[in-house]
Order: C-alpha cells, then structure tokens, then sequence
C-alpha cells in the first residue's frame, strides 16, 4: 500500500474553508468547501472519521474512491495548510485527478521549491516551510534538513520561525542543531522558550 500527501499551495482561508462550534472549540470542513464538492463529482464514498480522530484545530473528511485509495482532506488551522493524503495501491491514479483540478504539490515538489530559499519573498518562504511541514515523511530526509539549516540561517526572524514549525511537526533528532542554533540568533524571552519547547520535542521523540 502506498501513501502520498498533496499540500494546496493557496493558504487555507479559515473564513470559507472551516466551521467553528459555537464555542469555537472544534472546528469542521464546511459542507460546501470547494473540494467535498470535488470529491461529489468525482463518485467517491464519504467515509466516518475514525472514533480515534480528535483533534479540534485540523479539521477533516474522509473519503474512498472507486479504486479504493483512502483520501483524507485535513484543514490544518495551526499553519494555514490544507492538505490531502491518499493511500492504497492505485494512489499515482487518484493524485493525476487532484491534480488535474487543484494546485498542489507533493513533498518532493515542496523542496524543489524550497532549494533557493532566499530568493522567496517572506511570505511564500514562509508557507513553503509550512508546507514541508505537512508533506514531510516519517523518516528522516537529508533534504528536509538542509532546508531547515538554511533556513535557520534566514535573516528574516519570520522565516526562521517557520523553520521551526517544520520541527514541531516532523520531530526528527537531526533537526537539533537547528533547532539550537535558532536558540542562539533569536535571545527574546518568547521565541527562546517556543524554541525550547521544539528542542525537548527532539529529545523526547529521540528517546532521551
């Protein structure tokens, strides 16, 4: 069985994307979000979020397609990235439909778009590391970390925040000297606790 995760390159717009409860504790795809009515046309089978699923800031839809590759749309709220997972073993046929009708790029085409860095405007290096940080593999990728050492060394504070964000959600023990050489440029009391944090995350997923 395969696995290919797909990050839309517009950022999510929470405004008509995503559907708050009224204490805003939970968020939800709301039923006419562009892509549910993709997935309609397309004659894929809703399917129910497993009972394990919760979480309150990534909003989510599941659906099977009529090869049986498992496509899961997510909302994530906390970096702005909407992205897709596709699994089975005729996920190549049902990533060529998505990209047929959606902008979107797999991890693969996040670090070709990240190989020079510096000549992204603050804004697109920003959610490029954003995306990285959804695509990202499970594994440790050699790529993924020069692009975190380089942007490390970003002298944009922004940038270099977003850097971190790709730590936060990969983990990898090889992120560390990063992660401490972000500690040592930026001395605020805010971002060096933030950073702190990221560097016990390492250690914790490393085991020590």
């Amino acid at each position: 069985m395969s696995t290919q995760r797909l990050a839309f390159v517009a950022p999510l717009d929470e405004d008509s994307e995503v559907e708050w409860d009224e204490d805003g504790g939970w968020c939800h795809v709301a039923t006419n979000h562009p892509f549910v009515v993709f997935a309609g046309d397309q004659r894929w089978q809703p399917i129910r979020l497993p009972e394990s699923y919760g979480d309150g800031d990534r909003a989510a839809c599941d659906w099977q397609t009529p090869d049986k590759t498992v496509v899961r749309l997510t909302l994530d709220t906390i970096v702005a990235v909407s992205h897709v997972e596709l699994q089975g073993d005729s996920v190549k046929t049902t990533e060529a439909t998505i990209r047929t009708s959606w902008e979107c790029g797999s991890y693969a085409d996040v670090l070709s778009g990240l190989v020079h860095l510096h000549m992204l405007s603050e804004a697109q290096a920003k959610q490029e590391l954003r995306r990285l940080a959804v695509t990202g593999p499970r594994d440790p990728d050699a790529r993924a970390v020069e692009v975190v050492e380089a942007a490390v060394r970003d002298p944009r504070p922004k940038v270099r925040s977003a850097a971190m964000t790709v730590v936060q959600y990969l983990k990898w023990q090889e992120f560390r000297p990063s992660v401490e050489e972000v500690l040592r440029l930026d001395s605020d009391d805010v971002a060096a606790s933030t950073v702190l944090y990221l560097l016990d995350l390492v250690r914790q997923a490393a085991g020590g």
